[in-house]
């Protein structure tokens, strides 16, 4: 093997290698980090096919071929970017009033998102519950509509745990706890304000 051939059959593998340990540092890329690891296993096959003697020839369409190492990346670019997950699928949680008794408003209240038993996240203009890590709530919006409160939540690892809490005029609601992956709405019940402080402690 002459060294042009050693060089490119290197950074071929040095990438791919590099790619395996970020995706273990990052099992659940978003959807733009995964069209990155896609471009970077695709450069990386890529070098390595380059290395490998014989001719590779991919018809991409009637007038289109690619050969050798451009073949190869074209074909893990296109086939990586298909492969979609569940676990980076955005989810709507619909939150369901209560048959009997008070219901929140959903034009005017207070809508906590509770993940793992930390509040990462409100929708409301005076909350009364703190915070924590909201950065990990960024990929989440609410929908007010005449279906009631619709979470959407962008990205969830299995085995999260996940509750919602509601409130709306000195009154609490609590939603069913979940364990992710499950996907239903979520009866809410109402709460009082020590049940609220027992949980957000």
């Amino acid at each position: 093997m002459d060294t042009q051939k050693f060089v490119t059959l290197g950074f071929g593998v040095l990438f791919i290698a590099g790619l395996v340990f970020i995706t273990y540092l990052n099992p659940y890329p978003t959807d733009r980090q995964w069209f990155l690891y896609c471009a970077v296993l695709g450069l990386g096959g890529g070098g390595f096919a380059a290395s490998l003697p014989g001719a590779i020839e991919w018809q991409v369409s009637a007038k289109l071929k690619a050969t050798g190492a451009l073949a190869v990346l074209l074909l893990l670019l296109i086939l990586g970017t298909r492969v979609t997950s569940s676990e980076t699928a955005v989810k709507s949680w619909s939150l369901t009033s209560p048959a009997k008794g008070i219901a929140p408003n959903p034009n005017s209240a207070t809508v906590y998102v509770a993940l793992d038993e930390k509040i990462i996240k409100h929708f409301g203009r005076h909350p009364t519950l703190k915070t924590d890590n909201p950065e990990t709530g960024q990929d989440m919006s609410i929908d007010r509509g005449p279906l009631g409160l619709v979470i959407d939540i962008e990205r969830l690892r299995p085995g999260q745990l996940l509750y919602f809490i509601v409130e709306d005029e000195s009154h609490w609601w609590v939603s069913q706890s979940i364990r992710v992956p499950p996907h239903y709405p979520l009866s809410l019940t109402e709460a009082t304000d020590e049940e609220i402080k027992k949980r957000t402690q």
